[in-house]
């Protein structure tokens, strides 16, 4: 008990010395109506010691639900004050406001309060004069800058956790690995095709550049006929390709260009007519290829491709029907294809 009285005599001590400086001056402390008991008590204590400090203090008292920091505002100017203090109750404590006329701010802290300790009110109404004071001293001296009008009420998640990082720096549409699968056409203007196939590609790429390699087939395919009989016949194409763009990595509309080498494997299946004898041959060649295509991102990591460009197989591979020569790939032919890619 004799150290409490101690300890009490020493903050009478301070804020009387704080109240008979040159800042002594009126204090308008306001009142929220339905505030709760806690925040009734330790209005009625702020009173106590501003009083004991030696200031002079005004009442007043504001709905409650009404916005703190323009009835602490209207409240000063109205009253014509030196300064108006509100309290008003939140969670784990007590937000106390400070209008501060000479400075033109607006200040709130949280007090943190045990609600069930006897002794939550008075630490309340410490905390507010502690903040008046503060508020006085730092207004006395030069400022580097002048103060914001106003403060914002901290929220219970400023106070309860940190705030989150930024977003990780989107992925470009080329960047990292990449899988895509879709139909590819194969048209030629030789008199083999148009081919149809499905398509599976692999990619990985850094920035604005990218390797894929693609693997198109079997094509299914018109029978090539003549008047010695027919042939069936089957293509299967795989290369590699460098692929290039300039969007950026936030652009959903991505233009591009290719280039690639590979090889072309080609099957096919005579079926003669009387007199002939059929032939099943095959062979691989070598291809080139040039393309340019267009992808739109619909997702975050996916996005509709479309490409095409000319291609070139070496020798040419032909289809002869009774010696006569029925169909060639045609080089160059036309290779296009429609995937969705999506990255890994």
């Amino acid at each position: 008990m004799r150290g409490a009285l101690a300890a009490g005599a020493c903050a009478a001590a301070v804020l009387t010395c704080l109240g008979s400086s040159a800042w002594a001056a009126t204090i308008l402390v306001v009142r929220s109506r339905d505030a709760g008991a806690v925040i009734d008590e330790a209005t009625i204590r702020l009173h106590a010691e501003l009083s004991a400090a030696g200031f002079e203090t005004q009442a007043a008292d504001v709905d409650a639900g009404a916005d703190p920091r323009v009835e602490a505002e209207a409240a000063a100017a109205k009253a014509n004050v030196d300064a108006t203090l509100l309290l008003l109750p939140a969670p784990s404590g007590a937000d106390v406001w400070l209008a501060d006329p000479a400075s033109h701010r607006t200040i709130v802290e949280r007090v943190a309060i045990d609600p069930s300790s006897p002794q939550a009110a008075s630490v309340i109404a410490v905390g507010a004069v502690e903040l008046l004071r503060a508020t006085r001293v730092a207004s006395a001296a030069p400022a580097a800058e002048p103060p914001p009008p106003h403060a914002d009420r901290p929220s219970d998640g400023d106070l309860a956790a940190p705030r989150a990082a930024p977003p990780p720096p989107r992925r470009g549409l080329l960047a990292g690995g990449n899988v895509a699968a879709g139909v590819a056409t194969l048209i030629g203007g030789g008199g083999m095709g148009p081919a149809f196939g499905p398509l599976l590609r692999l990619s990985y790429g850094i920035g604005h550049f990218a390797g894929r390699v693609s693997a198109i087939g079997p094509t299914i395919e018109p029978r090539i006929t003549a008047a010695g009989g027919s042939a069936s016949v089957l293509r299967a194409v795989f290369d590699g390709e460098l692929v290039a763009t300039t969007a950026g990595a936030n652009a959903a509309w991505v233009p591009f260009l290719s280039l690639g080498l590979g090889t072309s494997y080609v099957r096919v299946g005579g079926s003669p007519s009387a007199g002939f004898t059929g032939v099943t041959s095959d062979g691989f060649f070598f291809s080139s290829t040039l393309g340019a295509g267009l992808a739109f991102r619909f997702a975050e990591r996916s996005a509709v491709v479309i490409d095409g460009g000319p291609s070139w197989t070496l020798p040419d591979p032909s289809v002869r029907i009774a010696g006569v020569d029925a169909g060639h790939a045609g080089s160059p032919f036309l290779r296009s294809s429609l995937a969705v890619t999506t990255s890994l």
